[in-house]
């Protein structure tokens, strides 16, 4: 998923979002795809659905 999608589901700007993943503290796993990165949808939906990270 796309970063700024990531980001209107979490509530938040593309730019912040973005910030925090250049800082390596993004609340959800990316994956650089070329010169972007863009976010693993799974994972988007554990943070949003309150499961504890790792849980499988």
């Amino acid at each position: 998923m796309s970063l700024p999608r990531a980001a209107l589901a979490l509530g938040c700007s593309a730019r912040h979002l973005q910030e925090r993943v250049r800082c390596g503290d993004s609340p959800v796993k990316t994956l650089p795809f070329g010169n972007r990165n863009v976010v693993i949808t799974a994972d988007l939906l554990r943070l949003l659905s309150g499961e504890p990270q790792g849980a499988a």
